[in-house]
């Protein structure tokens, strides 16, 4: 079956057609839980990618995480394509999920455990609850990307010198011009 789907994807990269990559899990479809979260059309894959990667604090070529993970966070694992993996670690459980990239839509499952008490439908109750945390950093983060427009600049940049931006304005030292000035002058620094 791997052969099989190896076989399509090449040719589909050689007849210039893309090809969206399936997660390899080892959980069955009953404990899944799969989640879409709806994305603006006009997003790329690249950009629901940095969705999801602002979703999991991680920056490529940097450092794995953005700084020292919080234990029972949902962290960066791997990226193939149009799958993107993540871990959680909890004590001695591990629950991991595939992140699946798609006009539209990022779609979310759970794709593997650890001392989870895992069998072919059924799983540790907590699993489910833990795989809706991360859906919902996804559907946040996919809530500001839509509120602030998309750039190719990672979101959490943008955000970082926005909400610095707003901390000032805040304490009364800027006049509105000069706010509203810095802050165009900061977008468009972003394009």
């Amino acid at each position: 079956m791997k052969t099989i789907r190896l076989l399509v994807a090449t040719v589909g990269v050689l007849l210039g057609f893309a090809v969206v990559a399936e997660p390899v899990c080892t959980t069955s479809s009953a404990i899944q839980y799969p989640a879409s979260i709806a994305t603006p059309e006009k997003l790329t894959t690249d950009q629901q990618r940095k969705v999801v990667y602002a979703a999991l604090n991680y920056r490529p070529g940097s450092a794995k995480w953005d700084d020292d993970p919080a234990k029972g966070s949902w962290m960066y694992e791997k990226d193939d394509g149009n799958v993107v993996y993540a871990g959680l670690t909890i004590r001695t459980h591990y629950l991991q999920a595939a992140i699946i990239l798609s006009p539209g839509n990022i779609d979310t499952i759970v794709c593997d455990s650890d001392n989870l008490k895992q069998k072919s439908n059924s799983i540790h109750r907590k699993a489910e609850p833990w795989k809706a945390t991360l859906d919902d950093e996804i559907k946040t983060t996919a809530r500001r990307v839509e509120k602030l427009g998309m750039s190719d600049t990672p979101l959490t940049e943008i955000e970082r010198d926005m909400e610095g931006l707003n901390r000032i304005n805040a304490r009364g030292v800027l006049s509105e011009d000069e706010y509203m000035d810095l802050r165009e002058r900061l977008l468009n620094s972003y394009e």
